[in-house]
């Protein structure tokens, strides 16, 4: 068993938005967006805090079927942003990215559910 302690030496400062739109285009079928913009400092050198992406946007439907069946899918996407190589220690640019979760929910009676998830399903795919 491990431990540590965790400091953090910088000054720092953040500000942003958000803005979100949840819609319901029919009884059972729900979709809500979210869109982040974060603008971050480390007071100590100038530069942008490491790992807070500037924009991230959001995508998630629902959908409920006779109140057995539940199917959601979100669309997630994370823009570019400081970050550092683990082994070197060099301040890096890591890419954006866009990831797609999905997950399946079935219940058979009051007692019993049955789900399933995949996380980040591209990604699956692009490796096909």
């Amino acid at each position: 068993m491990g431990s540590g302690i965790f400091f953090d030496f910088i000054e720092a400062e953040a500000e942003g938005w958000e803005l979100e739109l949840r819609v319901n285009p029919l009884e059972n079928l729900f979709i809500s967006e979210n869109y982040t913009y974060t603008d971050t400092k480390d007071k100590t050198n100038g530069g942008d805090l490491l790992r807070r992406p500037k924009d991230k946007y959001s995508i998630v439907i629902d959908y409920d079927y006779q109140k057995k069946l539940h199917a959601n899918m979100g669309i997630y996407y994370v823009g570019r942003r400081v970050d550092w190589r683990r082994y070197t220690g060099d301040v890096i640019k890591g890419e954006h990215y866009t990831r797609v979760d999905l997950a399946l929910t079935y219940n058979v009676n009051e007692q019993l559910q049955i789900y399933t998830r995949i996380e980040n399903f591209r990604r699956g795919l692009s490796r096909a």
